[in-house]
């Protein structure tokens, strides 16, 4: 993806450490999700339902976040949910790293996005600790059939 962005003219602005930052920081989030998704895989009867079960819960994540738009133009309680968002962290944390935040940008006003990187792998841990353990035990259960 970081090719494909590069050829159409993003670039990173950080530093090199910054830059390995943020890509190691999508991967060990990226890890601990696969984790949520293992365990919906498991969960559902057939790999159509899989499609439709990760659609529900990613649609509410990715796109109720300052992904696309600044989280303070959100409108009523779809602001704090964007600002508490662990995928607007991750894209924040990841913004600041490579050095891109967009000029004019304010800046951020909640908790979470003043501290995205701690917050972040904050989520990530939590992720795995909960579900990899869940998705462990539903594979051995779904093995002994």
């Amino acid at each position: 993806m970081s090719l494909a962005g590069l050829l159409v003219g993003w670039r990173i602005r950080g530093s090199v450490l910054d830059a390995i930052v943020a890509y190691l920081l999508l991967l060990f989030f990226s890890y601990s999700f696969s984790w949520v998704m293992a365990c919906l895989g498991l969960l559902v009867p057939s790999p159509e339902v899989v499609n439709n079960a990760t659609f529900i819960v990613l649609f509410p994540l990715t796109f109720i976040a300052n992904t696309f738009v600044p989280s303070n133009t959100l409108p009523g309680l779809l602001q704090p949910f964007a600002e508490w968002n662990p995928v607007s962290t991750l894209t924040h944390a990841v913004l600041v790293r490579f050095g891109n935040i967009p000029a004019g940008t304010p800046d951020p006003t909640s908790w979470p996005l003043q501290n995205a990187m701690l917050y972040t792998l904050g989520w990530a841990v939590l992720l795995i600790v909960v579900f990899a353990p869940i998705a462990t035990r539903l594979y051995q259960r779904t093995g002994k059939r």
